[in-house]
């Protein structure tokens, strides 16, 4: 269980933790190894964690008894025109839930969830939006999240100028 290690709030210095929990994440997501990862990812989140960890992105982090950070899960806020579903415009979207594959099924990432959730409440968001895979959806739904009926189609569109 997650009371083996300790569930917190990242800072500053958990940064380079933060990176290398982000990239494993991308790689399992994926299906490849990291190193076939596009290096201008890992070079672009050690900035972006400097400038937007505990102001506009909270990250759950789980550390073990020995110090080893093992899991991670991402709450990214923003502010936008208000409107019914959003009156006060201000929402979230949690990114990235993973935990390292020795530690999983351990209760860690609903904890990491209950965490992210609180803050949400603590910042005065509207709510909390993720997508869930197949197997973290009941995880999700444990913890308060329902699924959306869609009102719109999700759409992409590539900027030409990418990358």
């Amino acid at each position: 269980m997650a009371e083996t290690g300790t569930v917190r709030l990242a800072g500053a210095s958990d940064i380079p933790s933060l990176v290398g929990l982000r990239l494993a994440y991308l790689a399992d997501e994926h299906g490849i190894p990291e190193a076939a990862l596009d290096p201008r990812i890992a070079a672009q989140l050690p900035a972006y964690f400097a400038a937007h960890l505990n102001r506009d992105c909270f990250a759950a982090l789980y550390e073990t008894p020995d110090g080893t950070k093992a899991a991670a899960a991402l709450l990214v806020t923003r502010e936008m025109p208000a409107n019914p579903a959003f009156p006060t415009g201000r929402a979230g979207t949690v990114y990235s839930v993973y935990t390292a594959p020795s530690c999983r099924r351990q209760g860690i990432a609903s904890a990491m969830i209950r965490l992210l959730t609180e803050t949400a409440e603590q910042q005065h968001l509207d709510c909390v939006r993720l997508s869930a895979t197949a197997a973290g959806r009941h995880l999700y739904e444990r913890e308060g999240f329902a699924v959306i009926p869609p009102h719109y189609t999700e759409m992409e569109y590539i900027c030409k100028g990418k990358g």
